[in-house]
């Protein structure tokens, strides 16, 4: 039986190894590498309790066969009355970790799973994937990347010194405790970080200034109780103007806090990914470039908690948001008239001072998939990796590899929308089936 590394130990390689050991391959010969808890990784990741998923419940799924298996494992385990609310309940990330724990342990009880706690540096190919972590090298025969979001990064070198006045990776939600109560707070991105940040900074009744910079001036949307609808007959559109044509016609003319139109976007979704993969290479890149940021808006709404946690910092007078992008943070010196350690400078040439900023830009590039594209090993459009329909990843030469694969945010470029927890979970149980199938596992 073939050996497989699974590289990362996140949420998409929970549900693999779940889909794997469901199709019949065996747990003893998989191998899963990744610092920290099995099945949390970046998103779950977090004990902050002010850190919500930005879905309902019933919308995370591992596993389309049992579709109601987090919402039912939530009212049976949890108590959490603020999850609930008119568009649905929205629990704890922390909470979703305590449920993908209670998945892999009870599965690991029957099938034991070997989980090495070490962080992989490289990876090459020669007939065998050779797997380079913290405690040496090891060949396997299959092997799924896995890796998950790699942590927010900016575009500029940070002064090393600034330190003790950055969080630069906002998502494990221990810094809160880190923070003078009354400091003057810089969230640079506005995302679902920084939405995530504002929540907690809300929570904690935190009395400083809270100035949120985000290129577009703009901040997610709340989830509403949004429907599915029936299916759009889409086209095979071959340009991004005319994939754009097409979205825009089909959504309802109606405002993001209308439920018609969420409900529209939504059902958009449901059929953007194969539309996506028929574009050619300068025509993803040409839709990226003019809509990217748009998709990225409304496709991450905010749960209603942390709308609300917005909108009682903005009544208080606390929360700026200004349009704009940083292109350096230095440290503030006695000349330019304030005591604040961080001097922030904005593509304008607008400045702004800060006790604290906080680093909320969206997921950096992952240095693992950089160095496979550095040594050859993979081939890299837009800094990501590319697979095929079967989700095989793609080597230099442009062949898919009849034994690597990926899925999860490395795949979007290639894929389209498939970092959802549920489109995630699809995802792995197809690999799945390819890889028992392959080896013909009955």
């Amino acid at each position: 039986m073939p050996s497989l590394a699974i590289i990362g130990n996140g949420y998409s390689a929970a549900v693999c190894v779940y889909h794997l050991i469901k199709s019949g391959f065996p747990s003893q010969e998989i191998t899963v590498f990744g610092k920290g808890a099995f099945g949390h990784g970046q998103a779950y990741g977090t004990l902050n309790p002010d850190f919500r998923l930005n879905v309902r419940a019933e919308i995370m799924r591992i596993d389309p066969d049992h579709p109601d298996d987090f919402p039912e494992w939530a009212k049976a385990n949890l108590d959490d009355p603020d999850a609930h609310n008119d568009a649905g309940s929205f629990y704890r990330r922390s909470d979703f970790a305590r449920y993908m724990t209670a998945k892999m342990t009870a599965l690991a009880e029957t099938h034991p799973i070997h989980h090495r706690d070490e962080t992989v540096s490289s990876i090459a190919f020669d007939g065998q994937w050779m797997v380079t972590s913290d405690d040496g090298e090891a060949r396997f025969d299959l092997l799924i990347l896995a890796t998950g979001n790699p942590p927010p990064a900016l575009r500029f070198e940070l002064d090393p010194h600034l330190s003790p006045f950055l969080t630069t990776n906002p998502w494990q939600g221990d810094w809160t405790g880190k923070l003078d109560p009354a400091a003057d707070i810089a969230i640079i991105g506005g995302g679902l970080t920084a939405m995530d940040a504002i929540a907690s900074l809300e929570a904690m009744k935190h009395q400083g200034s809270v100035t949120i910079i985000s290129p577009k001036g703009l901040l997610p949307p709340p989830q509403l109780d949004w429907v599915e609808t029936p299916d759009l007959d889409w086209p095979e559109p071959q340009s991004a103007l005319a994939l754009y044509r097409f979205m825009a016609n089909a959504m309802a003319k109606g405002d993001w806090l209308d439920r018609p139109t969420q409900d529209c976007f939504e059902n958009l979704r449901k059929g953007v990914s194969p539309a996506w993969r028929g574009l050619p290479k300068d025509e993803k890149l040409k839709l990226l470039r003019h809509f990217g940021w748009l998709w990225q808006l409304l496709r991450y709404r905010a749960s209603p908690q942390t709308v609300m946690s917005q909108k009682r910092l903005s009544t208080a007078d606390q929360l700026t948001l200004i349009k704009g992008r940083v292109v350096s943070i230095t440290p503030s010196s006695s000349d330019r008239g304030t005591a604040k350690p961080l001097h922030l400078t904005l593509s304008s040439g607008d400045t702004l001072a800060a006790d604290h900023a906080i680093i909320a830009t969206g997921a950096g590039q992952d240095p693992l998939i950089k160095a496979m594209g550095d040594n050859k090993t993979l081939r890299l459009e837009a800094q990501q990796l590319m697979v095929d329909e079967s989700l095989r990843m793609i080597d230099n030469n442009g062949q898919a590899y009849a034994t690597g694969f990926a899925l999860g945010p490395p795949t979007v470029f290639s894929r389209g929308d498939v970092v959802g927890a549920t489109t995630i979970a699809g995802e792995a149980k197809l690999i799945a089936e390819t890889i028992t199938h392959q080896i013909g596992v009955r």
